[in-house]
């Protein structure tokens, strides 16, 4: 598997499907929209966000199993045959709005492309929890990367424990940080999974 710009990859294939393009809402939300305990809660995830980012706490495994079945990582670790082969990964679900590869036999790649450190397009996330789902359902391992398997990776998979195996949000980044401990969602992609999840979202 070669690395690629958007120029490169196969569209239409039928093992790879690539949502990027067709999310295109965007909904500004604001702080004073939301009720008083999310607000609260969402000054809570910043001041976390700012405190896990200054303790700088970080594994040296490219991707760490997080939960059975499911590896959270950064984008070298799509290269990295051992993923594939001991682990028998079959499915990659890229978060990067900036990477793009080709796919490759016998292996199933899903793509929600979205900016880090911005609000995303309406309806990511659970493009993303959904394509987990799938790949879950079809009993294929898979790896949720970004670029650096810190912050789109860990809310796409926290997406899919909130809206799948009935998580709230805390229990579900928690858990994350047990297997890769640099796991740090950028508030702005948290304010995003509570604007599209509505009373889904639980704390």
């Amino acid at each position: 598997m070669k690395g690629r710009r958007r120029s490169g990859v196969e569209r239409g294939t039928l093992n790879f499907r690539d949502h990027t393009d067709k999310l295109t809402e965007y909904k500004q939300q604001t702080a004073r929209a939301l009720p008083p305990g999310l607000r609260a809660f969402l000054d809570k995830v910043h001041s976390d966000f700012e405190a896990h980012r200054k303790n700088g706490m970080r594994t040296e495994q490219v991707a760490n199993l997080v939960f059975p079945g499911i590896w959270v990582g950064e984008h070298a670790a799509v290269f990295m045959p051992i993923f594939f082969v001991d682990d028998e990964v079959k499915s990659i679900l890229n978060m990067a709005k900036e990477i793009d590869y080709e796919p490759w036999p016998g292996i199933f790649l899903a793509k929600v492309g979205i900016e880090d450190g911005e609000l995303s397009p309406v309806g990511a996330f659970e493009k993303a929890a959904l394509e987990i789902h799938l790949a879950k359902k079809k009993g294929l391992n898979l790896i949720v990367h970004c670029a650096a398997g810190i912050s789109r990776s860990v809310a796409a998979t926290i997406s899919y424990l909130m809206l799948y195996e009935g998580m709230g949000f805390v229990e579900a980044l928690g858990l994350i940080r047990k297997g890769r401990p640099q796991a740090n969602p950028h508030p702005h992609l948290v304010r995003s999974m509570i604007r599209d999840f509505g009373p889904r979202f639980k704390k």
